[in-house]
């Protein structure tokens, strides 16, 4: 035994003998099994129990299952040992969480799992226990080969951390989300953990001086108040990032919009007092309140996970920030979810999750009122944003159909409109809205990136070039002055005239992009795919003494068109235009041009 666990079997000697029971259960079932990290398998077990203890769960029954949780997958034991040591309700919950596998962790008996479920909604612990398992194997994913962190990465973000915000954990939600995302892109994190660390509005002192500010603005009202803060994760922030467009500001402009870096949450006594601290607020910041941010989840209009507050938006020196007014009641509520109603044995619908199987046999947890289209999202991004009908238990439905308990869904993929997008905006689930309003703007982005590149051919073809790409090695410094942080920006910008195209030409101009001193030309080719195009090309150009600067090849229309870009260097005028001529005559090509 090691010191870590005979210090937590000293610890749980004080506690319920049960617990202490399963605890000495569970380490003589693994005795002998080890993790990837090295360390003996129970301290897996020691520490999905102890982050549910952290959560502020107190049910005997999950913490045993904790303990419990992988004794009849990984050894010997039966489910019938564990209910006739431990009880019924406890063995239920193991054999739950342990023919619940998500994701790539199939479902080993369908007809099994399909009896536990025996049309019932899963029980919430089932899915609490298996949120603790998945974060306890995000702390030790480091020892995980890079393949495999990856995609577990990818599946808690998919998944885990959806599945915490159905059950209104949003401080695991954000723990989930913060763990995987600097497996899922390192780079990207550590630039929104540097902006996030060094952002002025949650420094201490400017924390300090807006809480000392909102009490006196509240005491001076006859609101009687305590004030709390929490702060965005960083994948969080990510995500509103790629949300908002980018309307020609730069990142830090864009960073300084989101309003939840930092949240003020005023905890006040009663509905009215909420009511009466909006007022006050409201009446203090005057012009700086962002009244087209202000939401009111309260009541009937609460979110679909329960959540309940007033919140309202200030626009300071240092950018938004986020103030919202609660009761006691909700904020516990709002921050624990459903470990708050188990605390307090409250019995909420809004936790009764439904599974969902894959044609594989793949599990998916989905809130009761989950539709089609919120299942193709589920599963991934780019399914969902794919999908375009849905096969129920072998039924054609639309997307917006309402799926139930055990069934089994299967996207069917294809080109959805923006109508129909708008359309399942106002059926689907909050996370999948978040997700469609992405693909959206996303589609938006990338059409007014086409447009941009046609607007600029003009400006380029003098240069010898047709597209800024060709030059992208030159031009780093260019797109960092235009305040881009990468020329398909730059694109987007002139296509909605955030940017002057004269601003452009100068700075080309700057920059030495000119046909003088480049002395570059562009072949631009459309037509049918024939083998040996490219090698008359680069021979030509070769015999010539000319050198290839770069080639741009795709293919369309199944692989039967080609579009074929080639920049090339020190070949005059009159030798470009023989190149034209020569793969004019010898291959069937839609468009030859040359600049």
């Amino acid at each position: 035994m090691t010191n870590t666990e005979k210090d937590y079997l000293n610890d749980l000697k004080t506690r319920d003998s049960k617990i202490l029971s399963a605890f000495k259960f569970a380490f003589n079932k693994h005795k002998g099994q080890v993790r990837k990290s090295g360390e003996p398998y129970i301290e897996h077990c020691i520490g999905v129990y102890k982050i549910l203890e952290s959560w502020g769960v107190e049910n005997q029954e999950l913490l045993i299952a904790a303990l419990l949780h992988d004794v009849v997958e990984d050894t010997d034991t039966e489910t019938t040992q564990i209910s006739k040591k431990f009880g019924r309700d406890v063995a239920l919950l193991v054999e739950s969480v342990t023919q619940l596998k998500i994701g790539e962790e199939k479902d080993k008996d369908i007809n099994t799992l399909k009896k536990i479920i025996n049309g019932l909604y899963i029980d919430p612990r089932v899915s609490l226990l298996k949120l603790a398992d998945r974060y306890h194997n995000l702390c030790t994913l480091q020892y995980m080969p890079t393949e495999k962190r990856e995609r577990k990465a990818k599946e808690s973000v998919e998944v885990y951390a959806e599945l915490a915000e159905s059950l209104g954990l949003w401080i695991v939600k954000n723990e989930i989300e913060n763990l995987s995302f600097k497996y899922l892109n390192f780079d990207k994190f550590s630039k929104i953990k540097t902006a996030v660390d060094h952002d002025a509005r949650i420094m201490e002192v400017e924390i300090s001086k807006t809480i000392k500010q909102l009490n006196k603005i509240l005491s001076d009202y006859g609101v009687n108040c305590r004030i709390e803060t929490r702060q965005s994760g960083y994948y969080h922030v990510y995500q509103k990032l790629k949300f908002y467009s980018i309307k020609g500001v730069s990142f830090n402009e864009d960073y300084r919009k989101i309003n939840d870096i930092i949240s003020y949450r005023v905890i006040v006594s009663s509905l009215d007092d909420c009511y009466k601290a909006l007022c006050a607020i409201h009446k203090y910041y005057g012009n700086l309140v962002d009244y087209d941010r202000f939401d009111e989840f309260i009541g009937t209009n609460k979110r679909i996970n329960g959540y309940e507050a007033i919140q309202t938006t200030i626009n300071t020196e240092h950018g938004a920030i986020e103030i919202a007014v609660a009761t006691e009641d909700m904020e516990n509520f709002n921050n624990w979810g459903y470990v708050f109603c188990l605390k307090n044995d409250i019995k909420s619908p809004i936790f009764n999750l439904k599974l969902v199987f894959t044609p594989n046999g793949d599990l998916v947890f989905l809130q009761e009122k989950a539709r089609a289209i919120d299942f193709s999202y589920s599963i991934n991004r780019k399914l969902g944003d794919n999908a375009l009908k849905a096969l129920v238990n072998n039924s054609t439905v639309d997307l917006d159909y309402v799926v139930h308990n055990t069934d089994t869904v299967k996207i069917i993929t294809g080109v959805r409109s923006l109508e129909d997008d708008n359309y399942l905006l106002s059926v689907c689930l909050p996370g999948t809205k978040r997700l469609i309003q992405n693909k959206i703007i996303e589609e938006e982005k990338l059409e007014s990136i086409k447009q941009g590149k046609e607007i600029l051919e003009d400006h380029l073809a003098p240069r010898g070039i047709i597209d800024l790409t060709d030059i992208e090695g030159s031009t780093k410094d260019m797109v960092f002055a235009l305040g881009c942080e990468n020329i398909d920006e730059i694109y987007y910008r002139i296509s909605k005239g955030y940017l002057n195209v004269d601003k452009l030409d100068s700075l080309l101009n700057e920059y030495g992009i000119t046909k003088n001193k480049l002395n570059w030309c562009t072949l631009r080719i459309q037509g049918n795919d024939s083998p040996g195009i490219l090698n008359v090309i680069t021979e030509y150009i070769s015999r010539n003494k000319g050198n290839i600067v770069r080639i741009a090849y795709t293919k369309g229309n199944g692989g039967e068109e080609i579009y074929l870009r080639v920049v090339f260097e020190n070949l005059d005028l009159d030798g470009s235009l023989k190149l034209k001529t020569i793969l004019q005559k010898k291959f069937k090509l839609r468009k030859v041009e040359i600049v």
